[in-house]
């Protein structure tokens, strides 16, 4: 079992760079797998193995066809859906002051274009980064990585490490849901094999 109870969808982001230092945060801070489509998305291979420092070893990665569709699979199986970025809006809540509710998916987009339209409109909620100065952005790597420290802390602020009442009762969705399945990538016998303890695996289309 994950000690966080967070999927993290990759949606095209294209730098192996990226793609390796968000897998080294999210093993890290003990989060469940990572999510990308098979195509349109950076090559998995030594620039991005580099990057990750080992996660890449270790972590659960599904490859899937078609990305919104497997955001409406984890979503019938009771992970919430949050994207990255955007406005301001009915939808939108500051990353801060509103935490995460787990289990859940994280959505992070391309480096220059985010979330493509049909995949922001699976997200139930788009988390916003307050920045204390005017400036343009964080990159896809930065602002993942905060938004993992921020669901870390929150998940272990209610409670004393991973055997508190609120962890317990997050972790069964992750446990007893599976979805159609195909590929994986990485290490994880438990993706290829649609069992994936955050209840998600590859979509062959």
């Amino acid at each position: 079992d994950a000690p966080l109870p967070l999927l993290l969808a990759l949606d095209q982001v294209q730098d192996p760079g990226n793609v390796g230092t968000l897998c080294r945060t999210l093993y890290a801070l003990g989060g469940a797998g990572l999510l990308l489509p098979r195509h349109n998305s950076a090559y998995l291979g030594p620039a991005a193995r580099r990057a990750a420092a080992g996660a890449l070893e270790h972590l659960p990665v599904a490859q899937v066809t078609n990305l919104a569709h497997a955001l409406d699979s984890a979503e019938e199986a009771g992970l919430t859906i949050y994207g990255a970025g955007g406005a301001p809006g009915h939808n939108s809540l500051d990353a801060f002051a509103d935490g995460m509710r787990l289990p859940a998916v994280l959505v992070l987009g391309n480096e220059d274009k985010g979330l493509r339209p049909g995949v922001a409109k699976r997200c139930a909620h788009m988390l916003r980064i307050p920045l204390a100065r005017p400036f343009d952005s964080l990159n896809v790597a930065q602002a993942g990585a905060v938004l993992l420290g921020k669901a870390n802390l929150d998940e272990f602020a209610m409670g004393s490490g991973t055997e508190n009442s609120a962890y317990q009762k997050t972790r069964n969705p992750w446990n007893t849901a599976k979805v159609p399945g195909g590929s994986s990538g990485g290490s994880a016998a438990a993706v290829a094999s649609c069992e994936v303890p955050l209840a998600l695996g590859s979509d062959t289309g």
